[in-house]
């Protein structure tokens, strides 16, 4: 292999790890919200652990109007959602992006690295979106809940 293309492959798993462990994050928010869904509405016919990146983020947004209820129900989530759902539609848009270059890069890599410039090009356009993501409140609201830190009920 030559230096290059060791420098491409570096960068190919470096972008898969990042997408890795926000779907790690994204799921772990799920089931974090989970046991305050309907129980009528419940997704899916798969086992919750089984869902995709894209099943999470539609159960995440088929839920939004309750899971909001319930955050702005706290003292946090009153000042952080106070004009704004849990899934913003900027988010939502972000989090589909990042399930579409998500499964390019992991089920079609040859066209997410079909040459070095275009995985650098993608890569850097993934881990922004990535990183543009974790800055949203719903995550910093999910890691208080996920943490058991006492939220505050009421305003």
């Amino acid at each position: 292999m030559q230096a290059g293309q060791i420098r491409d492959t570096l960068l190919q798993g470096i972008v898969k790890k990042a997408v890795d462990s926000f779907e790690v994050i994204v799921r772990r928010s799920a089931a974090t919200m989970r046991p305050l869904a309907e129980e009528s509405s419940a997704i899916p016919a798969k086992p919750f652990e089984l869902l995709t990146l894209g099943q999470l983020i539609q159960y995440l947004a088929q839920h939004n109007k309750s899971f909001t209820a319930i955050a702005r129900s706290t003292v946090q989530g009153a000042v952080l959602f106070r004009e704004r759902r849990l899934i913003s539609s900027s988010l939502r848009t972000l989090l589909d992006k990042i399930s579409v270059l998500r499964n390019e890069l992991h089920h079609r890599p040859e066209s997410f690295a079909s040459d070095a410039e275009t995985l650098k090009d993608k890569s850097r356009h993934l881990l922004t979106l990535l990183s543009t993501a974790l800055e949203d409140p719903l995550f910093d609201f999910i890691e208080a809940l996920d943490r058991g830190h006492s939220l505050g009920v009421g305003r």
